[in-house]
Protein backbone atom coordinates (compact mmCIF):
# COMPACT_ATOMS: atom_id res chain seq x y z
CA UNK A 1 0.00 0.00 0.00
CA UNK A 2 2.80 2.36 0.76
CA UNK A 3 4.32 1.85 -2.63
CA UNK A 4 0.98 2.47 -4.34
CA UNK A 5 0.41 5.75 -2.46
CA UNK A 6 3.88 6.90 -3.28
CA UNK A 7 3.29 6.31 -7.00
CA UNK A 8 -0.08 8.18 -6.86
CA UNK A 9 1.49 11.19 -5.15
CA UNK A 10 4.26 11.29 -7.71
CA UNK A 11 1.70 11.17 -10.54
CA UNK A 12 -0.42 13.97 -8.91
CA UNK A 13 2.42 16.51 -8.85
CA UNK A 14 2.03 19.53 -11.28
CA UNK A 15 4.55 20.68 -13.79
CA UNK A 16 6.31 24.03 -13.08
CA UNK A 17 4.54 25.83 -15.95
CA UNK A 18 1.12 24.61 -14.83
CA UNK A 19 1.88 25.64 -11.25
CA UNK A 20 2.74 29.18 -12.36
CA UNK A 21 -0.51 29.47 -14.35
CA UNK A 22 -2.49 28.24 -11.37
CA UNK A 23 -0.85 30.79 -9.06
CA UNK A 24 -1.46 33.64 -11.52
CA UNK A 25 -5.14 32.69 -11.83
CA UNK A 26 -5.50 32.54 -8.06
CA UNK A 27 -3.91 35.97 -7.61
CA UNK A 28 -6.16 37.47 -10.29
CA UNK A 29 -9.29 36.12 -8.60
CA UNK A 30 -8.12 37.50 -5.27
CA UNK A 31 -7.47 40.98 -6.77
CA UNK A 32 -10.94 41.02 -8.35
CA UNK A 33 -12.52 40.12 -5.04
CA UNK A 34 -10.63 42.96 -3.32
CA UNK A 35 -11.83 45.45 -5.98
CA UNK A 36 -15.45 44.38 -5.54
CA UNK A 37 -15.16 44.76 -1.75
CA UNK A 38 -13.72 48.30 -2.18
CA UNK A 39 -16.55 49.32 -4.56
CA UNK A 40 -19.23 48.01 -2.21
CA UNK A 41 -17.63 49.86 0.72
CA UNK A 42 -17.56 53.13 -1.26
CA UNK A 43 -21.22 52.82 -2.18
CA UNK A 44 -22.24 52.12 1.38
CA UNK A 45 -20.26 55.14 2.58
CA UNK A 46 -22.01 57.36 -0.04
CA UNK A 47 -25.41 56.08 1.06
CA UNK A 48 -24.58 56.80 4.70
CA UNK A 49 -23.69 60.45 3.91
CA UNK A 50 -26.74 60.97 1.64
CA UNK A 51 -29.28 62.14 4.28
CA UNK A 52 -27.02 64.96 5.48
CA UNK A 53 -26.46 66.16 1.90
CA UNK A 54 -30.20 66.02 1.19
CA UNK A 55 -30.85 68.01 4.34
CA UNK A 56 -28.30 70.66 3.31
CA UNK A 57 -29.82 70.98 -0.18
CA UNK A 58 -33.36 71.20 1.21
CA UNK A 59 -32.20 73.93 3.61
CA UNK A 60 -30.82 75.91 0.69
CA UNK A 61 -33.89 75.43 -1.53
CA UNK A 62 -36.43 76.04 1.22
CA UNK A 63 -38.34 79.34 0.67
CA UNK A 64 -37.21 82.15 2.94
CA UNK A 65 -39.74 83.29 5.54
CA UNK A 66 -41.64 86.51 4.88
CA UNK A 67 -40.51 89.21 7.31
CA UNK A 68 -42.93 92.07 8.04
CA UNK A 69 -42.64 95.08 10.33
CA UNK A 70 -45.34 96.62 12.53
CA UNK A 71 -46.89 98.50 9.59
CA UNK A 72 -47.03 95.39 7.40
CA UNK A 73 -44.17 96.31 5.06
CA UNK A 74 -41.76 93.64 3.89
CA UNK A 75 -38.26 93.90 5.38
CA UNK A 76 -34.99 92.02 4.97
CA UNK A 77 -33.19 90.15 7.83
CA UNK A 78 -31.32 93.38 8.70
CA UNK A 79 -34.59 95.28 9.26
CA UNK A 80 -34.40 97.48 6.14
CA UNK A 81 -37.42 97.98 3.91
CA UNK A 82 -37.44 95.61 0.96
CA UNK A 83 -37.75 97.44 -2.36
CA UNK A 84 -39.61 95.42 -5.01
CA UNK A 85 -38.48 96.38 -8.53
CA UNK A 86 -41.41 97.59 -10.65
CA UNK A 87 -41.76 96.33 -14.21
CA UNK A 88 -42.74 99.16 -16.54
CA UNK A 89 -44.56 98.13 -19.73
CA UNK A 90 -42.77 98.93 -22.97
CA UNK A 91 -43.03 98.17 -26.67
CA UNK A 92 -41.15 95.46 -28.52
CA UNK A 93 -39.70 98.12 -30.79
CA UNK A 94 -38.10 99.89 -27.80
CA UNK A 95 -36.65 96.61 -26.53
CA UNK A 96 -35.18 95.83 -29.94
CA UNK A 97 -33.74 99.35 -30.17
CA UNK A 98 -32.08 98.98 -26.75
CA UNK A 99 -30.60 95.62 -27.76
CA UNK A 100 -29.24 97.11 -30.99
CA UNK A 101 -27.70 100.01 -29.06
CA UNK A 102 -26.04 97.64 -26.56
CA UNK A 103 -24.74 95.48 -29.40
CA UNK A 104 -23.35 98.53 -31.20
CA UNK A 105 -21.56 99.74 -28.06
CA UNK A 106 -20.07 96.31 -27.42
CA UNK A 107 -18.91 96.11 -31.02
CA UNK A 108 -17.29 99.54 -30.79
CA UNK A 109 -15.49 98.49 -27.60
CA UNK A 110 -14.20 95.38 -29.35
CA UNK A 111 -13.09 97.24 -32.49
CA UNK A 112 -11.57 100.19 -30.59
CA UNK A 113 -9.70 98.85 -27.55
CA UNK A 114 -8.95 101.13 -24.65
CA UNK A 115 -5.87 103.28 -25.05
CA UNK A 116 -3.03 102.28 -22.72
CA UNK A 117 -2.09 104.72 -19.99
CA UNK A 118 0.93 106.89 -20.80
CA UNK A 119 4.09 105.44 -19.32
CA UNK A 120 7.14 107.23 -17.98
CA UNK A 121 9.01 106.54 -21.21
CA UNK A 122 6.33 108.32 -23.23
CA UNK A 123 6.46 111.31 -20.91
CA UNK A 124 10.21 111.58 -21.36
CA UNK A 125 9.97 111.13 -25.17
CA UNK A 126 11.43 113.95 -27.25
CA UNK A 127 9.20 116.50 -29.00
CA UNK A 128 9.86 115.27 -32.53
CA UNK A 129 7.76 112.09 -31.94
CA UNK A 130 4.20 112.41 -33.24
CA UNK A 131 1.74 110.65 -30.90
CA UNK A 132 -0.67 110.13 -33.81
CA UNK A 133 1.66 107.58 -35.38
CA UNK A 134 0.98 105.11 -32.58
CA UNK A 135 -2.78 105.30 -33.12
CA UNK A 136 -4.58 102.60 -35.00
CA UNK A 137 -5.48 103.49 -38.56
CA UNK A 138 -8.93 103.35 -40.09
CA UNK A 139 -10.07 99.84 -40.87
CA UNK A 140 -12.72 98.64 -43.23
CA UNK A 141 -15.90 97.79 -41.40
CA UNK A 142 -17.32 94.34 -41.78
CA UNK A 143 -20.48 93.95 -43.79
CA UNK A 144 -23.42 93.26 -41.53
CA UNK A 145 -26.99 92.18 -41.94
CA UNK A 146 -29.49 94.99 -42.48
CA UNK A 147 -32.80 93.89 -41.05
CA UNK A 148 -36.00 95.72 -41.94
CA UNK A 149 -38.64 96.58 -39.40
CA UNK A 150 -41.86 94.62 -39.46
CA UNK A 151 -44.47 96.29 -41.68
CA UNK A 152 -41.96 98.52 -43.51
CA UNK A 153 -42.75 97.14 -46.96
CA UNK A 154 -46.49 97.09 -46.20
CA UNK A 155 -46.40 100.82 -45.45
CA UNK A 156 -44.42 101.44 -48.65
CA UNK A 157 -46.95 99.46 -50.69
CA UNK A 158 -49.87 101.33 -49.09
CA UNK A 159 -48.22 104.67 -49.95
CA UNK A 160 -47.71 103.59 -53.57
CA UNK A 161 -51.34 102.42 -53.81
CA UNK A 162 -52.59 105.72 -52.36
CA UNK A 163 -50.39 107.67 -54.78
CA UNK A 164 -51.63 105.65 -57.78
CA UNK A 165 -55.23 106.10 -56.62
CA UNK A 166 -54.72 109.87 -56.29
CA UNK A 167 -53.17 110.10 -59.77
CA UNK A 168 -56.05 108.11 -61.24
CA UNK A 169 -58.57 110.39 -59.52
CA UNK A 170 -56.78 113.50 -60.80
CA UNK A 171 -56.77 112.09 -64.33
CA UNK A 172 -60.53 111.40 -64.12
CA UNK A 173 -61.17 114.93 -62.80
CA UNK A 174 -59.10 116.52 -65.57
CA UNK A 175 -60.87 114.40 -68.22
CA UNK A 176 -64.27 115.36 -66.81
CA UNK A 177 -63.22 119.03 -66.77
CA UNK A 178 -62.21 118.81 -70.43
CA UNK A 179 -65.51 117.21 -71.39
CA UNK A 180 -67.64 119.72 -69.46
CA UNK A 181 -65.61 122.81 -70.42
CA UNK A 182 -64.62 123.67 -66.87
CA UNK A 183 -60.96 123.80 -67.83
CA UNK A 184 -61.61 126.51 -70.43
CA UNK A 185 -63.48 128.55 -67.81
CA UNK A 186 -60.54 128.16 -65.44
CA UNK A 187 -58.16 129.35 -68.16
CA UNK A 188 -60.42 132.35 -68.81
CA UNK A 189 -60.39 133.16 -65.10
CA UNK A 190 -56.59 133.21 -65.20
CA UNK A 191 -56.78 136.39 -67.34
CA UNK A 192 -57.79 138.28 -64.18
CA UNK A 193 -55.07 140.45 -62.63
CA UNK A 194 -53.18 138.86 -59.76
CA UNK A 195 -53.15 141.93 -57.53
CA UNK A 196 -56.07 142.27 -55.17
CA UNK A 197 -58.27 145.36 -55.42
CA UNK A 198 -60.47 146.68 -52.70
CA UNK A 199 -64.22 147.06 -53.16
CA UNK A 200 -64.00 150.86 -52.91
CA UNK A 201 -61.71 151.18 -55.94
CA UNK A 202 -63.60 151.23 -59.24
CA UNK A 203 -61.36 150.31 -62.21
CA UNK A 204 -61.56 152.16 -65.51
CA UNK A 205 -62.41 148.90 -67.25
CA UNK A 206 -63.25 145.47 -65.87
CA UNK A 207 -60.89 142.67 -66.76
CA UNK A 208 -63.57 140.65 -68.57
CA UNK A 209 -64.37 143.69 -70.77
CA UNK A 210 -60.70 144.29 -71.55
CA UNK A 211 -60.63 141.02 -73.49
CA UNK A 212 -63.58 142.10 -75.69
CA UNK A 213 -63.00 145.85 -76.13
CA UNK A 214 -59.99 147.31 -77.89
CA UNK A 215 -59.68 150.43 -75.76
CA UNK A 216 -58.44 150.84 -72.22
CA UNK A 217 -61.69 152.40 -70.97
CA UNK A 218 -65.37 152.53 -71.80
CA UNK A 219 -65.05 155.74 -73.89
CA UNK A 220 -64.58 153.64 -77.01
CA UNK A 221 -68.22 152.52 -76.82
CA UNK A 222 -70.48 154.42 -79.32
CA UNK A 223 -73.05 156.69 -77.75
CA UNK A 224 -76.70 157.09 -78.74
CA UNK A 225 -76.04 160.50 -80.35
CA UNK A 226 -73.61 158.92 -82.85
CA UNK A 227 -74.52 157.35 -86.11
CA UNK A 228 -77.39 154.87 -85.68
CA UNK A 229 -75.91 152.41 -88.13
CA UNK A 230 -72.75 152.14 -86.02
CA UNK A 231 -74.85 151.56 -82.91
CA UNK A 232 -76.84 148.87 -84.66
CA UNK A 233 -73.70 147.15 -85.94
CA UNK A 234 -72.17 147.18 -82.51
CA UNK A 235 -75.40 145.95 -80.89
CA UNK A 236 -75.50 142.93 -83.16
CA UNK A 237 -72.14 141.76 -81.90
CA UNK A 238 -73.31 141.45 -78.28
CA UNK A 239 -76.05 139.03 -77.25
CA UNK A 240 -77.06 136.91 -74.30
CA UNK A 241 -75.83 133.73 -76.01
CA UNK A 242 -72.63 131.90 -75.16
CA UNK A 243 -70.37 130.85 -77.99
CA UNK A 244 -69.00 127.37 -77.59
CA UNK A 245 -65.93 126.44 -79.62
CA UNK A 246 -66.18 123.63 -82.11
CA UNK A 247 -64.71 120.46 -80.72
CA UNK A 248 -62.01 119.12 -83.00
CA UNK A 249 -60.18 115.85 -82.78
CA UNK A 250 -56.50 116.05 -81.96
CA UNK A 251 -54.26 115.62 -85.00
CA UNK A 252 -52.34 112.71 -83.51
CA UNK A 253 -55.47 110.66 -82.81
CA UNK A 254 -56.07 107.75 -85.17
CA UNK A 255 -59.17 107.78 -87.37
CA UNK A 256 -59.93 104.16 -86.56
CA UNK A 257 -59.25 102.50 -83.23
CA UNK A 258 -56.19 100.30 -83.20
CA UNK A 259 -56.84 96.88 -81.74
CA UNK A 260 -54.18 94.51 -80.55
CA UNK A 261 -53.87 91.41 -82.68
CA UNK A 262 -55.13 88.30 -80.95
CA UNK A 263 -53.08 85.14 -81.24
CA UNK A 264 -55.27 82.03 -81.05
CA UNK A 265 -54.25 78.57 -80.02
CA UNK A 266 -54.51 75.52 -82.28
CA UNK A 267 -57.75 74.36 -80.62
CA UNK A 268 -59.33 77.80 -80.96
CA UNK A 269 -58.38 77.97 -84.66
CA UNK A 270 -59.97 74.55 -85.28
CA UNK A 271 -63.10 75.60 -83.43
CA UNK A 272 -63.45 78.84 -85.43
CA UNK A 273 -62.83 76.98 -88.74
CA UNK A 274 -65.48 74.39 -87.80
CA UNK A 275 -68.00 77.10 -86.92
CA UNK A 276 -67.37 78.99 -90.18
CA UNK A 277 -67.79 75.78 -92.22
CA UNK A 278 -71.01 75.01 -90.37
CA UNK A 279 -72.40 78.51 -91.00
CA UNK A 280 -71.46 78.35 -94.71
CA UNK A 281 -73.15 74.93 -95.07
CA UNK A 282 -76.24 76.20 -93.26
CA UNK A 283 -76.43 79.27 -95.51
CA UNK A 284 -76.07 77.11 -98.64
CA UNK A 285 -78.81 74.75 -97.43
CA UNK A 286 -81.10 77.71 -96.76
CA UNK A 287 -80.57 79.05 -100.31
CA UNK A 288 -81.35 75.62 -101.79
CA UNK A 289 -84.50 75.41 -99.69
CA UNK A 290 -85.64 78.85 -100.88
CA UNK A 291 -84.85 77.99 -104.49
CA UNK A 292 -82.11 80.55 -104.96
CA UNK A 293 -79.57 77.86 -105.89
CA UNK A 294 -79.95 74.44 -107.54
CA UNK A 295 -79.47 71.42 -105.31
CA UNK A 296 -76.01 69.86 -105.44
CA UNK A 297 -75.46 66.88 -107.76
CA UNK A 298 -75.25 63.45 -106.15
CA UNK A 299 -71.77 62.11 -105.59
CA UNK A 300 -70.74 59.17 -107.79
CA UNK A 301 -69.34 56.40 -105.65
CA UNK A 302 -68.91 52.70 -106.25
CA UNK A 303 -71.73 51.91 -103.85
CA UNK A 304 -74.13 54.24 -105.70
CA UNK A 305 -73.02 53.27 -109.25
CA UNK A 306 -75.84 50.69 -109.54
CA UNK A 307 -78.37 53.48 -109.22
CA UNK A 308 -76.57 55.73 -111.72
CA UNK A 309 -76.23 53.28 -114.66
CA UNK A 310 -78.63 50.36 -114.14
CA UNK A 311 -78.60 49.12 -117.83
CA UNK A 312 -74.85 48.61 -117.81
CA UNK A 313 -75.01 46.77 -114.53
CA UNK A 314 -77.65 44.32 -115.79
CA UNK A 315 -75.62 43.49 -118.94
CA UNK A 316 -72.73 42.20 -116.91
CA UNK A 317 -72.50 38.43 -116.57
CA UNK A 318 -71.50 37.34 -113.13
Amino acid sequence: MSGLNRTMLQSSKLAPAEAEKYMALTMEKQSRANELRAKIANRFSAISTLPSAIAAVSALTKPTPLLLDNTGRQIDPLGNEFQVPKQTPTLKANIRAEKRELFRRAQLEVEQPAKPAPSADDADAPGYLDPRLSQRGAMRQRRQFKFHERGEFEQLANKQRAKAKLEKLQAEISQAAKNTGISSAVKLAMVAPKHETSDKEVPLMEWWDSVVLDGKDYDCLPSVSDDKTKVMDYGQTISNLVEHPIQLKPPDEAMQPQYIKVFLTKKEKKKIRRQNRKEAQKEKTEKVRLGLEPPPEPKSEFASSIFLRPPLIHDLNY
